[in-house]
């Protein structure tokens, strides 16, 4: 549909309804104006009838862009004041706790508290007793 203009539109939909509404003899009509391979497609006709009698438009327009709705100010405090009051609860029990989703929380530790997980390796200690070649090489990783 997004290859015919406005105003291309209008007359079709006008040719409908002048038409007494049965969509072959519309496509007949439109045969004179767009010839017999260029004019609008059954399912377009109808499509565009349908969309000007539900939204009561034809053009194509974009829906407004999503809103982050639960990254507020007050959750991000509320997730804040969780972290310093137990910094080993996991996600999943924080987000029970918090009544928010486990992404959203995720969202918020990573991006707005810049918070990171981490996990603690254990190695063996180097002492002054082992080789050279052993002492260097664990400490170059």
């Amino acid at each position: 549909m997004s290859k015919y203009m406005a105003q291309e539109r209008l007359q079709i939909v006008k040719i409908y309804y002048k038409n007494n509404e049965p969509v072959t003899n519309c496509l007949r009509e439109l045969c004179g104006i767009y010839g017999r391979h260029n004019r609008p497609d059954v399912k377009t006709v109808v499509y565009m009838v349908e969309k000007f009698e539900s939204k009561f438009t034809l053009l194509n327009v974009k829906p407004p862009n999503r809103m982050r709705k639960k990254q507020t100010e007050e959750n991000i405090t509320a997730v804040s004041a969780s972290v310093t009051e137990d910094e080993k609860e996991s996600i999943p029990g924080r987000s029970l706790e918090l009544g928010l989703s486990q992404i959203t929380l995720w969202h918020i530790l990573r991006k707005d508290l810049s918070l990171h997980p981490f996990k603690i390796l254990l190695t063996q200690e180097l002492l002054s007793s082992d080789p050279p070649k052993c002492r260097n090489a664990m400490l170059a990783e």
